[in-house]
């Protein structure tokens, strides 16, 4: 699987789309995308991010990207968001088994933790 930037751009077809100034515009749709993306990693590690809103705009990005990495730094960083996601309980065993492979013990700790119910009748 090549993955370096030529064989990504090369997949999108330029079909005659050039700007007053000859640049490509899907050339800049391209910088645009990756640099909401990084606007939104930044955003996982600033300090003071605890905003739950923009915490599930970072998380509805990914998800709508299909970057499931993403998701996954994103819970990791900051777990509480695992519980505004309101997964039901039928989906909450798979949930937690992926989750046990990618997060790390403190982050797993914590979404158990925000997740009363789970632990009912233990």
């Amino acid at each position: 699987e090549n993955r370096t930037s030529h064989s990504a751009i090369s997949m999108i077809s330029p079909v005659d789309l050039h700007s007053d100034e000859g640049e490509y515009l899907w050339d800049r749709v391209i910088r645009d995308d990756i640099k909401e993306l990084f606007r939104h990693l930044s955003s996982l590690f600033e300090e003071n991010n605890q905003s739950n809103t923009s915490l599930q705009n970072i998380m509805t990005y990914f998800i709508n990207t299909s970057w499931w990495n993403g998701v996954w730094l994103g819970i990791d960083r900051h777990p509480s968001i695992a519980k505004s996601m309101k997964l039901q309980t039928t989906v909450m065993a798979d949930f937690l088994f992926t989750a046990g492979k990618r997060l790390s013990l403190a982050s797993m700790m914590e979404v158990i933790r925000n997740e009363p119910d789970l632990l009912e009748g233990v």
